[in-house]
Order: C-alpha cells, then sequence, then structure tokens
C-alpha cells in the first residue's frame, strides 16, 4: 500500500497536497479499509491485539516527537503508519488516521476502558492527577454532554466538548497537517507546553474560540506555580522565573516597548477596564501568542493589563487593525475539585476561569466520587 501511495505522489509531482489527497481517497480508500477490516479480524485476542492498542494510544495520543518511521511491534505489515515528517509521507498518515480513528475509539472511549479509568482514580491517589487528565479528554471526545465554566468577573458560559477530531502539536506543526482550521476541534500539544494540557477551538457558524485547559486535581494556587504557572504563557521563552511571585514581568515588558506605547492599538472589544491598571506590550514571542498564531495561521500582538504590583491581571489580543479579540480567548483551569475550594481565599486575576465539579454533568461527579 505504501508503494502504490509513493507512486501516486511521483506521478503528480506538482500536485498539492488537497489534490493528492481527494485524488488516493477515490482510488486507494476502500481498499486501505478493506485491509484493515481483514487486520484486526486477524489479530489473536492476546498479544497481538495489545500490542495493536498500544500502537493506537501512541499514534493518537503520544505528546512526544515521533521517532519512528513505521509503526513498531503491531501492523507494520501493512505499512500504513508513516510518521516521518517526509512532505510526502506525513499526509498519508493523514489519510491512514481517519480509518484507524473508528478503531481508537472503540477501545479507549469505551464504558468499559473508561470504567477502569473513574476505578484507577477512585483507587490509586498516586496516579488520580494522571487518571483525571485522560478521563477528561477521552469522556468528551464520544459524547453529547456540556460543560459550565464559571469565574467570578464573567456570567457563566455553556460548552459542548463533544468533538471527535484532534491534532498533536508536534513542535511547530500538526499532526495530521492543518493549515487552517474550519470546524471544531481539539489539539493535544505537546510536553513543551507545561502550562496547557488540551486546548479545544469551538468553531460556530465560522465564529471562533479558543479555549486553553490546564487540569490537575488541585487547587488553582498549589498547582499554578514553577513550570506550569499560566502566567509564564505571557512571558519570552527565556523568562525562567515563577510569575506569580514577583513582578519583573511588568520590567521585562516594559523596558521592551516605552518606546512603542504611544502607538499602541486600543480595543474594541467595548469591555470596561479597570482605570488603575497600565498596558505594557509583549515584543517577544511567549508561548500564548505562539499557539494562538499557529492555530489561526496570522499574527496578533498581546498586550498585557497589569495591576499596582505588577501581576498580570488581563490581557488584549490585538490583530493588524488594532482590533481586540480577547473575548475569544479563554484561559481555564479544569478541576474535580468544588469551585471554592478550587478558587481558595486569594484573588484569581481576571483572565483565569474555572470548570469545577459544578460544572460537570451529574453522571460524570457520580462515577469520580462513586465508592470513593
Amino acid at each position: 500500500m505504501i508503494a502504490e501511495m509513493v507512486c501516486l505522489a511521483n506521478d503528480r509531482p506538482d500536485a498539492n497536497f488537497e489534490s493528492l489527497k481527494i485524488h488516493f481517497t477515490s482510488n486507494l480508500y476502500s481498499g486501505m479499509i478493506r485491509k484493515h477490516n481483514f487486520y484486526l479480524d486477524g489479530l489473536s485476542a492476546g498479544r497481538e491485539k495489545s500490542d495493536f492498542d498500544s500502537m493506537l494510544y501512541k499514534l493518537f495520543m503520544d505528546r512526544n516527537k515521533p521517532n519512528i518511521t513505521i509503526a513498531d511491534g503491531a501492523y507494520a505489515s501493512r505499512g500504513l503508519l508513516v510518521v516521518v515528517s517526509g512532505i510526502y509521507l506525513r499526509f498519508y498518515n493523514s489519510v491512514a488516521r481517519d480509518i484507524l480513528l473508528s478503531s481508537f475509539l472503540k477501545r479507549y472511549a469505551s464504558e468499559n476502558y473508561l470504567a477502569e479509568l473513574f476505578e484507577r482514580y477512585r483507587s490509586d491517589p498516586n496516579t488520580r492527577g494522571q487518571t483525571f487528565e485522560k478521563l477528561f479528554f477521552l469522556w468528551f471526545i464520544n459524547r453529547t454532554e456540556e460543560v459550565t465554566i464559571r469565574s467570578d468577573s464573567k456570567p457563566y458560559r455553556n460548552l459542548s466538548l463533544s468533538c471527535h477530531s484532534w491534532f498533536r502539536l508536534i513542535g511547530d506543526e500538526f499532526d495530521a497537517p492543518m493549515k487552517k482550521f474550519t470546524h471544531s476541534c481539539w489539539i493535544l500539544p505537546a510536553e513543551r507546553y507545561p502550562r496547557f494540557d488540551y486546548i479545544f477551538v469551538d468553531i460556530v457558524n465560522s465564529q471562533w474560540h479558543i479555549y486553553f485547559f490546564q487540569v490537575s486535581i488541585s487547587s488553582f494556587y498549589s498547582h499554578n506555580r514553577d513550570s506550569a504557572a499560566i502566567e509564564n504563557s505571557f512571558l519570552p521563552p527565556s523568562f525562567k522565573k515563577d510569575a506569580w511571585n514577583i513582578s519583573e514581568s511588568a520590567n521585562l515588558s516594559t523596558s521592551r516597548s516605552k518606546r512603542k506605547q504611544g502607538s499602541m492599538a486600543t480595543s474594541q472589544s467595548g469591555r470596561k477596564r479597570n482605570k488603575k491598571r497600565r498596558r505594557v506590550k509583549v515584543t517577544d514571542r511567549p508561548q500564548l501568542r505562539s499557539l494562538i498564531g499557529l492555530i489561526l495561521n496570522e499574527e496578533y500582538t498581546i498586550t498585557l493589563e497589569e495591576d499596582d504590583s505588577g501581576r498580570i491581571a488581563d490581557f488584549c489580543l490585538l490583530d493588524s487593525k488594532g482590533i481586540d479579540w480577547r473575548h475569544c480567548i479563554s484561559i481555564v483551569y479544569v478541576t474535580p475539585l468544588p469551585f471554592k475550594e478550587a478558587k481558595g481565599s486569594l484573588s484569581v486575576p481576571n483572565h483565569i476561569e474555572f470548570l469545577c465539579s459544578e460544572g460537570f454533568s451529574e453522571r460524570f461527579r457520580v462515577l469520580l466520587e462513586k465508592e470513593k
């Protein structure tokens, strides 16, 4: 099958990605499905099935950069899973990926597997955090449920996370390749993005909203420190300190942008601002700005709003015309704790929202707490 795909690409050296994919789908896709189903029927119930399931999880969920050329341990004889970065080979993986998705969902979004995860969450405190992170994603990709996001400063927001389309972000590239998102989907960032575990791009009637999720079983202030501090996503990669505990973030931003302050574009969102706050423009490429630029394939400028102590209170997201798209960005802290316990007694900046136990469905809450 790989030979057929290579021949197709060689026969059409000037074809772009979309035309190759259309031609490949119409000519070879049905044959791939038949071979895939034949392969599944031939797997034994023991080691072979386990290897295949492990390969599926690695293909769809692994956050590390692929270092294999063909999936090892399972399916290698069919040669359908090529994950090298060559220009003609990555799109093959994109097409084969669609065929394998149903197998992944049957295994890892099944009631039986989720029941195993809930039991592990309740019984094993050592892995509870990792298990809850998996549950948050695998529960919603194949279910029609809404969650409720809340904060002290914004109205409650209901959101459907039910979407089984997702992409991994490996380095600065999406796998499968994607230049522009036209429908809702999940994004699984690589491990080098420690502040965000999942990203959800919500697109309704061509209107986009991006949700950056940080998932933890701890309270916000217990988790949001060191490399996981969300505030560090507003700062250049070279700035390593904890932004919660120091005010140097203000000095860093201000010193690099004083001469640009006078020409800074004003917000078009119409949201009332606190007069005591001052704005500073981040001129380097912080993590959050880079992620938004990759997802939307457009350059934006982040302008920070700081309180009197120099701590980041909120931000603006300005496009090339100076229009503020801040209302289309949500940074959400996800935890199974109740809202008051998750937030704690300290004040939380306006840019942080919460998805807590009250925001999940009753069924999800019951499964988390059952026999605990």
